[in-house]
């Protein structure tokens, strides 16, 4: 009668430091989620230029004959998967990255679009943000940074993971 008495009380001890330390992981991993999802890129480019968002292929089509820059999206892993392409054009109003009607990533939380310094693979380095993902596929444009030309690639960045979903390299147009 004794060792059942002790064994039910072990039970009970065992059941309630495995439910308190559920609770402590559970809070510990939603306060990381939260934190990476509210901090702000390391860099914020920031610049005065008319929104290009609607009628923006017609704007880029009177502006620029021909892209400056060019990349195929390719996966980031073999989960993360990206594919389309994405072009550069200096505007009036000053450059613009397109992504074109092939252009599909694979869904994610707060995923933003990024230009690297360095080629795909390597860390982000001193990156500049173009903001949110506005779609995981289809034609979309984001105002570039003036300096587009010293950024190597593209990047579709999951913020609250820290994970790359895709990357396209980009390689100058004659």
């Amino acid at each position: 009668m004794y060792n059942v008495v002790v064994m039910l009380k072990n039970k009970k001890k065992f059941i309630v430091f495995s439910l308190v330390s559920m609770l402590i992981i559970a809070g510990i991993f939603g306060i990381f989620i939260y934190r990476n999802i509210k901090e702000e890129p390391t860099i914020v480019i920031e610049q005065t230029i008319t929104n290009t968002d609607s009628l923006e292929a017609v704007t880029i089509s009177k502006m620029s004959s021909s892209p400056y820059l060019m990349a195929n999206f390719i996966d980031g892993d073999a989960v993360h998967l990206g594919s389309g392409l994405a072009r550069m054009f200096n505007t009036a109003n000053g450059p613009v990255l397109t992504f074109g009607e092939d252009f599909k990533v694979t869904s994610g939380p707060d995923l933003f679009v990024y230009l690297s310094p360095n080629a795909p693979g390597e860390s982000l380095g001193d990156f500049a943000s173009l903001g949110k993902l506005k779609s995981i596929s289809g034609p979309q444009s984001y105002n570039a940074p003036i300096n587009f030309s010293e950024y190597k690639t593209v990047v579709i960045w999951c913020r609250a993971f820290n994970t790359t979903f895709s990357t396209a390299e980009l390689i100058k147009q004659p």
